[in-house]
């Protein structure tokens, strides 16, 4: 729904992985400033483009609502995993993947389950060169003054509660249960 790749394919059936607006926001600022994955601006970098940071947060939340939104009346049956719950909670969220991959039927002495094993042993820190940034869920807000955090809280506010990244009502950061 945001770019079209190079062939369109056949699904029976999709995982949709999605991270709060906040860190995804900061996450593209870094890299279209950057030309890297990997790669964090320094904290002055911010004040220094403060204006084009705004803009692109405007910009960006009415793409990650829409590709969401799209993604959530796709008519194939749908498994949504939320980017906080895979860092926080890892084997519960690789076993409920496995599981939607395994046609919904228990991954128990499956191959499946021995790969799920595998992933959780190691270090989330050492996953290679895209790995999470510094200062876990939700730090991006540090970025957001009052008035830029209200207009995307404002513009995606139904899609945040539903998600479980509403700062006003479900506490996000510091919780992100839904």
């Amino acid at each position: 729904p945001e770019r079209r790749g190079l062939e369109p394919f056949g699904a029976q059936r999709a995982i949709l992985l999605i991270r709060n607006p906040f860190d995804v926001i900061d996450s593209y600022f870094n890299m279209t400033l950057t030309n890297t994955h990997n790669v964090t601006m320094h904290d002055s970098q911010y004040a220094r483009f403060s204006e084009l940071f705004a803009a692109l947060a405007r910009a960006e939340v009415r793409v990650w609502v829409a590709f969401n939104r799209w993604w959530m009346r796709c008519p194939l049956p749908l498994l949504v995993v939320r980017y906080e719950d895979l860092v926080r909670h890892r084997n519960r969220t690789l076993r409920r993947v496995a599981w939607f991959l395994n046609g919904c039927r228990p991954i128990e002495g499956t191959p499946l389950d021995r790969a799920v094993d595998e992933a959780c042993a190691g270090d989330l820190g050492e996953a290679g060169p895209y790995r999470p940034r510094s200062g876990g869920v939700g730090s991006a807000l540090r970025r957001f003054d009052d008035e830029l955090r209200g207009d995307i809280e404002a513009y995606a506010r139904i899609m945040l509660r539903n998600f479980g990244y509403d700062p006003v009502r479900q506490g996000f950061p510091h919780d992100v249960t839904i």
